[in-house]
């Protein structure tokens, strides 16, 4: 039989959680505001890009500070709005997996 999780972890994983749920809104936010500081700090210095499905492409490793470059090029001269819900993150010591349905207007 499990034992009940004590209060210590609970909080625990109730601030993981908001942390990384955090992260994806600060990335939307970021997007929606041009504040390109903000989007830069929801990456790590690489990370995985998978456009796959839309363009076919394979997925790719891209250096954090250059996609934050490309964003501010191609995004700054167009409106944007990103809008989330059903958030769903799973913690598991020092990884996270994240579920976040978007809707984005540009």
């Amino acid at each position: 039989m499990a034992t009940a999780p004590t209060q210590a972890q609970m909080l625990e994983a109730l601030w993981a959680r908001a942390e990384v749920e955090r992260v994806m809104l600060n990335f939307g936010r970021a997007l929606d505001t041009g504040n390109w500081p903000l989007y830069r700090s929801c990456f790590a210095d690489r990370f995985r890009v998978n456009f796959e499905r839309l363009t076919g492409q394979p997925e790719v490793h891209v250096d954090a500070d250059l996609w934050t470059r490309f964003a501010k090029v191609i995004l700054s001269p167009v409106r944007r709005h990103h809008q989330y819900s059903n958030f769903t993150a799973t913690i598991d010591g020092d990884r996270a997996e994240a579920i976040i349905y978007m809707v984005a207007r540009h």
